[in-house]
């Protein structure tokens, strides 16, 4: 059975759920990708809706729409990623070098434009990112293997540092 939800906004949050026991389980790869999907578009509604509440985290956006950019096979510079964020430009790109400096992203110029350049998640971060998409999916989902002591989950060391 395929449901699919269309909400009445501008941009759509569209859900799409599958329940044939004849189909083979997602991967995990595949779920990270559908939880970082269905948390940007979350995010993005509520920034509609609620527009006259005072919310931002321009990090957390930055690193979904990173995440989600490099699933899709997608490069994207420092300005790019300064606009995910929904904030200035300037405290957008502040916040990018910040994030570089902490090992969070790593960049590298563009040899065909030396204005821009590329920002990627390093390795620890994307594993870091998966981690969490994973244990989200398994909560929501009621997955086996999920943690159910969220203190045992591993901290990453180049995230934790912003969020303290």
């Amino acid at each position: 059975m395929l449901v699919h939800i269309t909400l009445p906004t501008n941009a759509p949050l569209q859900a799409t759920g599958t329940w044939d026991t004849a189909e083979a389980p997602p991967s995990d790869s595949e779920w990270c990708r559908r939880v970082a999907s269905d948390i940007a578009r979350s995010r993005s509604l509520r920034r509609r809706l609620l527009a006259d509440f005072q919310m931002a985290d321009p990090v957390w956006d930055m690193l979904l729409d990173l995440y989600l950019s490099e699933r899709k096979g997608v490069r994207v510079s420092i300005s790019d990623l300064a606009l995910a964020a929904g904030v200035p430009r300037s405290t957008g790109v502040r916040w990018v070098g910040t994030l570089i400096e902490a090992g969070t992203l790593s960049s590298e110029p563009d040899s065909c434009d030396g204005r821009r350049t590329w920002v990627e998640l390093s390795p620890e971060s994307r594993a870091a990112l998966e981690h969490y998409f994973l244990e989200v999916a398994r909560t929501l989902a009621r997955l086996p293997g999920a943690s159910r002591n969220w203190s045992q989950v591993e901290r990453n060391n180049n995230l934790s540092a912003l969020t303290v």
